[in-house]
Parts: structure tokens; sequence; C-alpha cells
């Protein structure tokens, strides 16, 4: 018996202009009310993410900051996982030497070196304030939740990863939510792992649970999971890791997935 869902948000949950159908509404609803406990799992802020749990009625965890913030829908805190001053000092100098622009996430607040396209496009992506404070590396906090280098898909996916593995891979956790994301949280800031916490926390066994995602920062996860889905938009190398394919996020996947997987009745 399925007894947790874990879903992503962006380009799952979401529609493109970042709404969730009726379908899938009902569909989570459902579920929810079944007992299950329905989880969204997010590399976005948790300010950015609590709206759609709200809409949701979803009272329960959510998994933000891709693993690194575990908070509920009323802002109990669960777990926060942070990059310590000793390596985020590091990081940011070595990015600020990149081609790159820099999102710093700190205490569910994100700073930025200046307020240009990238902010500005991001701010209105995720619907948060964005703070311009000059350069990151000179700003006195002692942690972060996240990093995020934004840039060319090239350059992130070949030499910059490669070197970011290279220097600090041993101590972060470093992935793609994007094709033109890299980013770093604290080594055990995974949604697997977040998953592992969860499952331990309301004794709940992976064999119990459901994930469903498109990106490539949701693979770790889709394996950890009982049942792994992944969306009919995904990229290939996340749908190989999938007992399942949605339909795409236009398509009402994950409602077609949990009709599927809850016997649930579909009305279109």
């Amino acid at each position: 018996m399925i007894r947790l869902v874990a879903i992503d948000i962006d380009d799952t949950l979401l529609l493109p202009d970042r709404t969730i159908s009726s379908r899938v509404g009902r569909a989570i609803r459902a579920v929810r009310d079944l007992g299950c406990l329905v989880v969204l799992a997010t590399g976005r802020m948790f300010c950015a993410a609590l709206p759609y749990a709200v809409d949701l009625g979803l009272k329960g965890p959510l998994i933000t900051y891709q693993g690194a913030l575990l908070k509920t829908a009323d802002r109990q805190l669960l777990r926060h996982l942070v990059i310590p001053a000793s390596v985020l000092k590091p990081l940011l100098q070595w990015l600020e030497s990149e081609p790159v622009h820099i999102n710093l996430y700190v205490e569910d607040q994100l700073y930025v070196a200046e307020m240009n396209d990238v902010a500005r496009r991001y701010a209105a992506h995720s619907r948060i304030e964005v703070k311009e404070v000059g350069c990151l590396s000179r700003l006195p906090v002692e942690a972060a939740t996240k990093v995020v280098a934004i840039g060319d898909p090239v350059l992130l996916a070949g030499d910059l990863q490669e070197q970011a593995r290279a220097k600090f891979g041993r101590t972060l956790a470093i992935n793609r939510s994007y094709p033109h994301f890299l980013e770093f949280g604290h080594q055990q800031a995974t949604k697997s792992q977040a998953l592992a916490w969860l499952g331990e926390t309301f004794d709940i066994e992976p064999a119990a649970m459901l994930a469903i995602g498109d990106a490539e920062n949701d693979i770790d996860m889709l394996q950890f999971a009982g049942i792994g889905i992944a969306m009919g938009n995904a990229s290939p190398v996340v749908q190989a890791v999938a007992d399942y394919i949605a339909p795409s996020n236009t398509e009402d996947g994950v409602a077609i997935a949990l009709e599927k997987y809850f016997n649930l009745v579909s009305r279109g």
C-alpha cells in the first residue's frame, strides 16, 4: 500500500503558466483524503513552494531547496541542512570568477550581486523578492541553504560541472534541476535523503512511497521510492530509471499516474 507520494513542482505538478490543472488538483486531494501523506518535493525556496501546498490543502511537510529545508505548511521547522561559511565563501569566490549569475539563498531569502535580467526572470518565475547586495562572497553570513549558478547550459554541463565536482564534490551535493542551473547544497540535501528522513520520522518504508518528477535532480528520488514515475516531458535519462512514464505536465500526467496507482475515477 502506498503511504507517501512525493511530487516535484516545476514541469511536473505545474502547467507552463505555473498553475495546477483542475484534474491534477482533484487527484491530489483524493489521494490526500485516502490518508496518504502527499509531499511536494522541489528545488524551490520554501516561500515559493508554500502557495501550491496551501492551494492543494496539504498541511504536512514540504521538501524544499532539493531537500535542504523541510518545513510544514504552517511553517514548523523539521530539518535544515546548510552550507557552512568555511565552504560557502570559497564556493562563492570561485563562482564569481566564472561567467555565471549566482543566486544565494539564506534563511529563505534570495540574494544576488546585481539585479540583472537573469535575476528579474527568476523573480518573476518564482514570484519571490530578490535582494541586491553587491559582492556575495563579502556578505557577512554564517551559512546558506543553497547556491545556484545560472549560465550557458553547455558550460554548466561540461567544464564548470566537472570543476565543481573536483573542487566541492566531497563536501557538497551538486546537481542540475534545469540545463542552465548548477545547484550546490549540503551533502545530504537531496530529495531521496529527504524522503529517507521522512520515512524514518513517519515510519514509512521506501517500498510504500511513490515519487513523480521530470528532471535530473529527481532521479535519486525516483530510484529511492518503491514506485518511481517520470513525466512524459522528462529527459530520456530520467525516464530510463522510472517504473512508469506518465503523460507530460501539459497532459495531466500527475493526475493520470495517481488515478492509475490509487484506482481513482477520472472526471477528465
